[in-house]
């Protein structure tokens, strides 16, 4: 069974380096757009939770950063966290 991976990674503003890091490990691991994606939610009080998303081809790269096993994200609100290196800019 293939499944998706997710990573709480904290508040917006905690996350910020995650997220970097996690974008990097991506890019570095040849997944593109396809990598990881970034949810945010409201949380508790004033600031958004973030959560990382991993498709399944992205396993390896989820699993160094102790991701879990998930099912699909909803796909409102995702925002890839990876720029695809194809793509004209």
């Amino acid at each position: 069974m293939t499944h998706w991976w997710r990573l709480e990674a904290g508040d917006a503003l905690v996350a910020e380096d995650l997220c970097e890091a996690v974008r990097q490990a991506c890019l570095d691991a040849g997944q593109g757009a396809t990598g990881a994606y970034r949810y945010s939610r409201l949380g508790d009080g004033l600031h958004c939770r973030v959560t990382i998303y991993f498709p399944p081809a992205a396993a390896e790269v989820a699993k160094r950063f102790s991701a879990v096993p998930c099912n699909p994200p909803p796909r409102v609100g995702l925002e890839p966290l990876t720029d695809d290196p194809g793509a004209g800019g």
